[in-house]
């Protein structure tokens, strides 16, 4: 019984692919991405930690988009695919002078950083 590990199944809450997780050891702590959900091998490559995190977790996040000036502030994400969109709650998602009070889409690649709890 003290070597059991304890597996977690169900489905990555990002692209909805069947999941398997088995922590590395009794002592492991979860990365910030896990957020009590599960995710897949394949969107943890793909996508920043700090941006998986903000699809589970609204809090204060930003990041950087090759082409636009300065950096974007916002509270929410949800990828599809290669496009992730992103808001704010108080609707004042700001880029460039202006506000995009219904979301504004990224293509992945366009995202140079991304950050949880910028000060």
């Amino acid at each position: 019984m003290q070597n059991e590990q304890v597996t977690e199944k169900g489905r990555c809450f990002v692209c909805n692919a069947a999941v398997e997780v088995k922590p590395l050891n009794p002592n492991e702590v979860r990365p910030p991405w896990f957020m009590n959900s599960l995710t897949c091998w394949h969107c943890r490559k793909a996508y920043p930690p700090s941006l998986i995190k903000a699809c589970r977790d609204p809090f204060h996040y930003c990041l950087r988009v090759r082409g636009i000036q300065g950096i974007i502030e916002f509270t929410r994400a949800r990828i599809n695919g290669d496009w992730v969109t992103i808001w704010d709650d108080d609707n004042e998602l700001l880029i460039d002078g202006h506000n995009y009070p219904r979301g504004f889409d990224i293509h992945i690649h366009e995202i140079i950083g991304c950050a949880d709890a910028p000060l």
